[in-house]
This record gives C-alpha cells, structure tokens and sequence, in this order.
C-alpha cells in the first residue's frame, strides 16, 4: 500500500493512492487487450495461457523501457504476442495526478484463451 497522507512520500491529502493505481491498472489491462491478435499457430496447435508482462510507464503514459516477461504463458509464440500487444498499445493514459512519483511499474495478465477468440 503506498503512503497515505502525512507521511513521507504521501500523496494528495484525501486520495486513496492504492485504488487509483489499481483502477488505472484495471485500464492499461483492457488496453492492452484490444490489441490482441492471436497467432494462427498456436490457435492451430490449441495454445492457451497466461503471460504476465512487467511494463514501467512515465508520468505522461509513455513506457519508460522495453516491456519484460515476468512470467511465461509456457509458449513462446503466446509471450511474444503479449509483448507485442504493450508495445503496439503504448502510448497509454498518463499517470493517476495524485501518483507521487514520475513513473510506475505494473504487472499486467495477457490471457489467451481459445474460447474467447472464437466467440
């Protein structure tokens, strides 16, 4: 939980600092999720999974680096797609104002599930 008011590195007096990040990161996730093109490949070869992306993003929402897999779908073809979706949907909204800090790192879940691509 970030510091709350009246302590170091507190933010705006009155501002949960905590659900604005978590709202603001609900928001990247289903961003970044338009982006989404599943590889013929693996819908080919029945490939599902979970891609967790790790992606630092400036106070004015554009990525401060390149993306990283912080942790694997399990197929490559899946967790080159998810870093491709952050890449392909920067630049993003700018950081929440209360944010006391000029970038924040997020984890984000890329999911690729053959049932939601088919309907």
């Amino acid at each position: 939980m970030a510091p709350g008011p009246g302590l170091p590195g507190g933010g705006t007096p009155g501002v949960d600092v905590g659900s604005e990040l978590r709202a603001y990161r609900e928001r990247l996730s289903r961003h970044v999720t338009r982006q989404r093109r599943y590889p013929a490949q693996a819908v080919r070869l029945g490939m599902e999974g979970t891609a967790l992306v790790r992606v630092r993003i400036n106070r004015d929402g554009s990525l401060a680096g390149p993306p990283r897999l912080e942790g694997s779908s399990r197929f490559g073809v899946l967790d080159a797609e998810a870093l491709r979706m952050v890449e392909a949907a920067a630049p993003f909204s700018p950081l929440p104002a209360e944010l006391p800090r000029e970038s924040a790192e997020f984890v984000i879940p890329v999911s690729f599930s053959l049932r939601a691509a088919s309907g």
